[in-house]
């Protein structure tokens, strides 16, 4: 394998070794790892050994043992994972299909996992289809046959059932999927065709519904040509001869073209229209080998741009990106094509280990911590060994027979368990102290009611097309049996939300919010109904190319505003409300240069080659500085120094890279020295006493140098030694405070945002776009501020009060550091402590007029009234740095559940309060292609063909996540991107078992070339590449 100048990188071989009838023993791989097999007597293969070469030896990794029936068919196969425990899976077969397959665990027999598929047959009685398939949801009574104690798919189980059911016409076309609960999924066809013409859902009395409801066309190659949604609009493609999408056409008439040269795609030009004519265009070039070398784009003026360029090396491995600004991000490989080193454009390099699985066991960072990951037999991960600190901080996690995390113990050595079902539903979560969450599902596997650790249970009704239409609370001492607390949900037939109610604001007959979408499902008109005495709507309009270009806010006065975008995607020109116009330049690789104030006032940013942000001058209209922030990271990307006016501010962190020293100028009101120690999982202490802070199992504090806390079960903050108090709803909402005879009363949408603040002077009603803060009005109406955003900021940009109009100027994270007015002077101005807490100068121009500005952190709101941040999910206190409330995605969002951004806030930001709402969606669609896959493998039994078209469609599911979603290191695109990565590595695992189990050969016509593999793995590592960049620092 060689560089592009020749030199040689790897000489790689594989050795394959065989018996003397011809079956392959034993594979060495070109690092030595070996896979061997072992054969019965009819040369079936009765073992696999998995052998990892590490530090010169062979160290057996995982084996598995398979036993078959006297036709041929394998019945069992047995992992052992370890001293203690081995998997069992088990089948049973009619004629070659199965019938039945199970998995099990010794560790725990009773907890079976077990699907079993009814068959149709033919005439002579041969097995034609699958009829129904049931899966065990939990078992009553078994019958051990061979008392064995362990039950297998040979072995009756009675129990509750969960069985959907399957209808076919006479020429073996799949015509109705009856669900568990009676419902129908309905397919039509045309004539003889065995393609899909129409497909909708049939309720339990017969009736057809619209809901969600397709109809197909198809070209005369049998490419899906057509598709009408269930509000008749309609989007065409077309294809080439060779079955590849040429175009594309929306139901708005925006087409994507697609151009290809060989097999190559060659272009790709986005939103053409009748009128407008030409979208915008994307060029790829490639090498003689056809690895993509350059990608361009079309400008305004007409003129090809490089974008990126790339090198590979003869494996098709890529060696390296380079940016329009000429900053290259290396890569390397090991001779497996696995990537074990980026390069970022400064020299800084991350190393990763492999095992023979590929499984990823251990990354060094810049600054040489190792960061190790051990797995199971079954390739499951069940510890991380995070060795920046000694001891390392060590999370272990532990699994049923289905691949369900059962267990996570932290570093700390506190454990959090959850139980499951046999279709691998949570039943429950046991927080370390023992409070117990509970979840309780219907026969769609969807959640029908859950109870928190407090009591409260929340009831959940649905539409028979699937989503929820009604939630009910009742709380602990509800005696009546009428809801506590009702929300209510309406929608659309394409399935998008179009109405809620929520009965805790006002009457249900009262919408908080009416939606319309246009024919691309995408927001028009939002109808607000929960400010008195006016009704305010938000009208959004959209470009061709699906970029946002207008929001018209009418709440008496009609506030647009608007946004223009290059055919390079960037924004040009944004226009605020009273027709104040921002607008923009950027460096040729799409970071944004300068901001041009309506005011006349400019902010400018430069960057470090790696991405983020060096300097940030913000000058008035004469190149007056107003404020220069300058800064620098180490080697990681956490922030080292900052320069602002004040002086200089200087960071130090642990081999975590969690914050523990802050050094602030003198007099400017910020202490001149923050000390911060954590334990293993990031709970604060005192660097010289170590009792003043105090911490229970479930990492809730309990103490800190001045006060004593009090929580509830479902771990939210009760109490303080102070005499403050909280009060909080079955959703663990923040709805009521107090202290001193000071008290403030709190609601909220279902979404999240705080619609409503008393806090007995004055009653605020928040207007929300989406989860951005756009007006605040009291309860007359009237409008108190107004706040204007960039697309895609957590910040505003400006802000309006009664008082005027004034510019926010933010610094690398987007935290607001100064306001200036239309004079260009400074009016408001913030300093922060190193965990948010703020020393605000509210009348920074001395002219006796102080201006009210609450907005801190991104997406954090001051609250005068207890000194606590509302952060959208949850509420954040500055003084001891984390929530108040334990994390609503549970330990998604890292196992310390009330940390803020794992102990770095000078480098990071959350501005939901939980992990990027982004990253939970790619998570969320991550999980779903998973659960698809293997209950599509299921429905499949031993048809191999219908196994394989399960690969391909996950696989096309995880690829269609792609990984181009986000671009600016930080936050949010780090949590992205990483989701991303992971998808991509999703993507690798199902197109080499696409290959390995013959699909070429079980579905004609869809050839799979090594390429596939090759390219996949390539995505993956420019995926995790790309991650690795977008974690190093935010601007």
């Amino acid at each position: 394998i060689a560089a592009p100048d020749g030199s040689v990188l790897h000489t790689a071989t594989t050795t394959y070794n065989y018996d003397s009838d011809g079956f392959i023993t034993r594979i060495t791989d070109a690092l030595g790892h070996q896979t061997r097999y072992s054969y019965n007597s009819a040369k079936r293969r009765t073992r696999v050994e998995h052998w990892d070469r590490s530090s010169g030896s062979l160290v057996l990794r995982s084996a598995t043992d398979y036993a078959y029936n006297a036709q041929g068919d394998r019945i069992r196969a047995t992992t052992v994972l370890s001293a203690d425990e081995s998997l069992i899976q088990s089948w049973r077969y009619d004629q070659g299909w199965v019938v039945c397959e199970q998995r099990v665990s010794t560790a725990h027999p009773g907890d079976l996992f077990r699907s079993v598929y009814q068959l149709g047959y033919d005439g002579d009685g041969v097995p034609v289809n699958i009829q129904s398939v049931s899966r065990l949801v939990s078992a009553t009574t078994a019958n051990d046959t061979d008392g064995d104690g362990l039950l297998t798919c040979n072995d009756g189980v009675s129990g509750d059932w969960q069985t959907t059911q399957y209808s076919y016409d006479a020429k073996q076309r799949l015509t109705a999927t009856t669900l568990p609960d009676g419902v129908q999924v309905i397919n039509e066809y045309a004539d003889d065709s065995l393609q899909v013409t129409a497909t909708y859902f049939r309720g339990t009395d017969g009736t057809d519904l619209p809901q969600l409801a397709q109809t197909f066309g198809y070209d005369d190659q049998g490419n899906l040509s057509d598709l009408w949604d269930a509000k008749g609009n309609h989007t065409q493609t077309t294809y080439d001869a060779k079955g590849r999408i040429t175009s594309v056409t929306n139901a708005l008439g925006e087409q994507t073209l697609y151009t290809y040269t060989a097999d190559n795609l060659a272009q790709i030009e986005v939103g053409r229209t009748a009128a407008d004519g030409e979208g915008q265009v994307t060029k790829f070039i490639y090498d003689g080998d056809n690895n993509l070398i350059e990608i361009q784009r079309k400008d305004d003026t007409g003129t090809f741009l490089t974008f990126e360029t790339y090198s590979y090396d003869s494996a098709g491995n890529r060696l390296s990106v380079t940016d329009a600004e000429n900053r290259t991000t290396g890569f390397g490989y090991d001779a497996l094509g696995r990537l074990i080193s980026t390069t970022d454009a400064l020299g800084n390099t991350t190393a990763f280990t492999y095992d023979s699985a590929g499984n990823l066991t251990k990354t060094t960072d810049a600054l040489l911590r190792e960061t190790r990951h051990i797995y199971d037999p079954l390739d499951r991960l069940i510890r991380t060994e995070q060795a920046g600190i000694d001891p390392p901080a060590i999370t272990r996690m532990a699994y049923d027979a289905a691949g369900n995390v059962v267990a996570v113990t932290d570093a700390n050595n506190n454990t959090t368990s959850f139980t499951y079902d046999g279709l691998s539903r949570q039943l429950t979560e046991t927080k370390p102290l023992g409070q117990t969450l509970t979840y309780v599902y219907d026969s769609r596997d969807r959640l029908d009611y859950r109870l928190n650790a407090r009591g409260h249970r929340i009831d959940y009704s649905y539409a028979p097309w699937g989503p929820v239409t009604r939630e009910e609370v009742y709380n602990p001492d509800n005696t009546t049996g009428v809801p506590d607390e009702t929300i209510t949900y309406a929608y659309d037939r394409n399935g998008n939300l179009a109405e809620t109610a929520y009965d805790a604001v006002q009457p249900l007959t009262e919408p908080l919010y009416l939606i319309t979408y246009d024919a691309l499902d995408r927001e028009d008109v939002r109808t607000v109904g929960y400010i008195p005495n006016i009704t305010v709507t938000l009208d959004n309009d959209y470009d061709r190319y699906g970029n946002r270009t207008a929001l018209n806010v009418n709440d008496g006065e009609s506030l647009v505003h608007s946004y223009d975008f290059d055919k390079l995607n960037r924004l040009t020109q944004a226009t605020v409300p009273g027709s104040q116009t921002f607008s923009f330049d950027y460096y040729t690789n799409d970071q944004r240069r300068t901001i041009y104030y309506p005011s006349g006032v400019t902010s400018a940013s430069s960057y470090f080659a790696n991405g983020p942000a060096a300097d940030i001058s913000i000058r008035n209209g004469a190149s007056l500085a107003l404020e220069q922030i300058a800064y620098t990271y180490d080697p990681v990307g956490n922030v080292d120094t900052q320069s602002d006016g004040d002086g200089l501010h200087d960071y130090f962190y642990d081999g975590l890279d969690r914050l523990t020293e802050a050094v602030h100028p003198t007099g400017v009101g910020l202490p001149a020295q923050e000390l911060f120690v954590y334990d293993k999982v990031g709970n604060r202490h005192d660097p010289t006493d170590p009792d003043l802070y105090g911490y229970d199992a479930n990492n809730r504090i309990l103490q800190s140098p001045d006060l004593v806390y009090s929580f509830d079960d479902d771990g939210s903050q009760t109490g303080r030694s102070d005499g403050a108090s909280f009060a909080y709803n079955a959703y663990n909402r923040l709805l009521a405070y107090s202290k001193d005879g000071i008290s403030a009363a709190y609601v909220y949408s279902p979404m999240g945002q705080r619609l409503t603040k008393n806090d007995d002077t004055l009653t605020t009603y928040f207007l929300w776009d989406g989860q951005r803060l756009i007006g605040e009005y009291a309860a007359s109406g009237n409008r108190m501020q107004r706040y204007a955003y960039l697309p895609g900021d957590y910040a505003p940009v400006q802000i309006a009060d009664a008082n005027g109009v004034y510019d926010v100027h933010r610094d690398h994270q987007q935290t607001p550091r100064l306001l200036t007015d239309a004079m260009q002077q400074t009016v408001w101005r913030s300093r922060f402590e190193a965990y948010g807490k703020a020393v605000v100068d509210d009348d920074a121009d001395g002219d006796g007029a102080a201006i009210t500005y609450n907005q801190r952190f991104p997406g954090q709101y001051f609250d005068q009234e207890s000194g606590l941040h509302y952060n959208y999910k949850r509420d954040y206190d500055p003084a001891i740095g984390r929530y108040i409330q334990t994390d609503p995605i549970g330990l998604d969002g890292g196992t310390n559940t009330y940390g803020y951004v794992h102990g770095n806030p000078i480098t990071f930001s959350d501005p939901t309060g939980e992990i990027a709402p982004a990253a939970v969606a790619i998570r969320l669609a991550i999980a779903a292609a998973w659960r698809g896959l293997q209950r599509a493998i299921q429905r499949c039994a031993g048809n191999p063909a219908c196994r394989c078209r399960a690969f391909n469609a996950a696989y096309h599911a995880l690829q269609a996540i792609g990984c181009n979603a986000c671009n600016s290191p930080g936050t949010v695109c780090c949590a992205i991107t990483t989701a991303q990565a992971g998808a991509m590595g999703g993507v690798v695992t199902l197109r080499a078992a696409y290959i390995a189990s013959n699909c070429d050969r079980h579905l004609p016509g869809r050839r799979d070339h090594h390429r596939q593999l090759t390219q996949a793995q390539r995505a993956l590592a420019r995926c995790s590449a790309k991650a690795a960049r977008m974690c190093r620092g935010c601007f």
